[in-house]
């Protein structure tokens, strides 16, 4: 039986997606909807590659992208008084407060959220970003959908390199595309998220090792609302804990198997209450964010390598160990180790192999989630 609250989000959903009328992104052009429900302030892009970059251009093609579909924005007019007045600096996220303040002074009942973690102009071009749905109502905040897009232009060179793809513009297109029709297929489907993740993980890809207690929480079961906190970072990747975290956060969100904690929130606490995590998270610490937060599972850990290829033939690294923490019966529920390079498991040609950290941390992650819902 939904809850009131529940019942409340679920219809604010089916009401938006019912009366949005979206056609395919390879269409020749969709209906705008005559009475928009939805309406999305698009912030800032989160820059976490370490470099200086056009982060407006890419901001606009998302915005065009959206638009193009009939999608109603808030004006950059207001949504900059918003942020000038609201001293907002930190585009990582958003709190309760901040929501509400959103809504009340730009009338968006929703915001998408962009962090991007790789723009690299070389040959092969690559590029990496995770986004996430939040909505806005009643003074509260959801994270409703997410997910996270890397590719490369070599990630499909077939016969003769003829599928090689040179200029980043092409590249951030398609990437762009991607994410945007993964947007509007939720906004049709008018559900909070799809039932399952997109594909089951490869044996290659699951965790090197994984120890669960047996009465541990399940994500999807006992474990309904899941708070991920960066991850120490001992790599020699800058943002290399927050790009993880981030991109754990879009692979529960897009599962839907559990209700994630809005990332902005988390940091919130963590700033509020002055938590450092020294040596892993202690259990008075989850105590605290299980009450602040209302986390049935803590998820943390360790990044120790989220290296891109050195060059043209080079291949991806990523390491990490996980921590799920079970805030309710203040235990460990389960450690696993996970670690994979582009090229692990591929025997002929090159054939599956992963042209990008953000897309073998995707890939290691959606291994972890699977070994933890079971």
């Amino acid at each position: 039986m939904l809850t009131r609250k529940k019942a409340a989000w679920a219809a604010l959903i089916g009401v938006a997606a019912g009366a949005l009328a979206l056609a395919p992104i390879s269409g020749a052009g969709p209906v705008p909807p005559t009475t928009p429900a939805w309406r999305l302030a698009v912030f800032p892009i989160d820059n976490l590659t370490g470099r200086s970059l056009p982060l407006m251009d890419l901001r606009a093609d998302i915005m065009d992208c959206l638009v193009a579909q009939g999608l109603s924005l808030v004006e950059e007019e207001p949504l900059a008084a918003f942020m000038s007045r609201n001293r907002v600096r930190w585009v990582g996220g958003i709190t309760a407060e901040l929501g509400g303040a959103l809504a009340a002074q730009t009338e968006a009942n929703a915001v998408l959220l962009t962090a991007l973690d790789l723009h690299d102009d070389g040959d092969p071009p690559r590029i990496g970003f995770t986004m996430r749905l939040v909505l806005l109502g009643g003074g509260e905040i959801r994270v409703a959908w997410g997910t996270s897009v890397s590719l490369a232009g070599n990630d499909r060179p077939g016969i003769l390199d003829l599928g090689l793809v040179r200029e980043m513009p092409a590249i951030k297109q398609r990437s762009i595309d991607a994410a945007a029709a993964r947007l509007l297929a939720f906004l049709e489907r008018g559900a909070t998220a799809p039932a399952d993740l997109p594909h089951r993980a490869q044996r290659r890809f699951r965790p090197r090792t994984f120890h669960k207690v047996p009465e541990s929480p399940t994500i999807g079961r006992e474990a309904r609302r899941v708070a991920v906190l960066p991850f120490v970072n001992e790599s020699t990747r800058r943002h290399a804990g927050e790009i993880l975290a981030n991109r754990i956060v879009a692979a529960l969100a897009e599962a839907g198997a559990a209700e994630v904690v809005e990332p902005g929130e988390v940091r919130k606490v963590l700033i509020d209450t002055r938590l450092i995590q020294q040596d892993g998270l202690q259990y008075a610490q989850a105590d605290l964010i299980r009450d602040l937060l209302d986390a049935d599972l803590i998820v943390t850990g360790t990044t120790y390598e989220l290296a891109e290829p050195q060059d043209r033939d080079g291949f991806p690294v990523v390491d990490f160990l996980s921590t799920g923490i079970d805030a309710r019966r203040r235990q460990v529920g389960w450690v696993a180790h996970s670690r994979s390079t582009g090229l692990t498991g591929v025997h002929f040609f090159g054939l599956g192999s992963v042209q990008t950290a953000g897309r073998l941390a995707d890939e290691l992650n959606r291994g972890l989630l699977e070994a933890a819902s079971r």
